[in-house]
């Protein structure tokens, strides 16, 4: 068996930038950036990029590297390892606020008045309603961590089971009664009954869900949220309205494909 050269084994040219293609193409390698340094006062260095086995410490890799690169006295060798790990939450930014190009600075650009009609009355025509107040909406909140929704239930309405793999939610109850839930990712479901002024606390990425009780009258509450775009993933729309194949699901739920095409049509529209 021919043996791999240094540079066949560990170098490679792409940009560190895009560390998320980097591990989905190299998922059993940890990207690494060497510097060597003739002084250490000095910006002059030969820089490389490797990427490193990750059951190979780090310790393993500066022996073999110091090896290769014949470090004589007076010359300081420094690795960094890039954190490859997915981000989860929104990026710190390096201002007090982002402003979209050609916006006119003013007290109007931090003022949302997109929820007004939300919490006047009740739905007309539909069971449920959710309105946002994310970046998209209110382009003020980029790179600020937070954002609203109102959300409006008619008599019975639900608010199918979701999640939102950028946020917790905490939700307030400030007209009606909700039946509330999550699922932990060990299959354990958590309920509550929830009247006006009380507060409720979906974890990030778990699925959740809310009802209104009364078959009568609406409820409204405020979910705000711990990012600027939370995202959500509804999973009646997910799995029904997304184009998976029908055989796929009929045997993921282990039922027949007529059953499955009723739930599309239901959810594609």
């Amino acid at each position: 068996m021919k043996t791999r050269s240094f540079k066949e084994e560990y170098s490679f040219e792409e940009r560190f930038g895009e560390s998320r293609d980097i591990v989905a193409k190299y998922p059993d390698r940890v990207p690494v950036i060497a510097e060597r340094f003739s002084r250490c006062d000095l910006p002059e260095m030969e820089k490389k990029k490797y990427l490193v086995p990750r059951d190979m410490s780090v310790g393993q890799f500066i022996h073999i590297l110091s090896g290769r690169l014949h470090l004589a006295p007076g010359k300081a060798l420094f690795v960094f390892v890039k954190n490859t790990l997915p981000r989860t939450c929104d990026p710190d930014i390096l201002d007090d606020f982002i402003v979209p190009p050609g916006t006119n600075l003013d007290g109007n650009f931090f003022t949302f008045t997109g929820l007004r009609q939300s919490l006047l009355g009740g739905l007309k025509d539909v069971s449920f309603k959710a309105t946002k107040a994310s970046q998209v909406e209110f382009p003020a909140l980029h790179g600020q961590s937070v954002s609203y929704a109102v959300l409006q239930y008619g008599p019975n309405g639900i608010n199918p089971p979701h999640t939102h793999p950028r946020s917790t939610e905490l939700l307030l109850v400030v007209q009606g009664q909700l039946s509330v839930g999550f699922v932990t990712a060990d299959n354990k479901l958590f309920t509550q009954m929830l009247n006006q002024g009380d507060v409720f606390a979906f974890p990030k990425g778990l699925v959740h869900f809310q009802k209104n009780q009364s078959p009568k009258i609406h409820a409204v509450a405020i979910s705000a949220f711990g990012s600027a775009n939370p995202g959500t993933v509804s999973l009646p729309k997910t799995i029904f309205g997304s184009g998976i194949d029908n055989w796929v699901l009929a045997q993921s739920f282990k039922t027949d494909t007529n059953t499955i095409e009723k739930l599309v049509s239901a959810n594609s529209a």
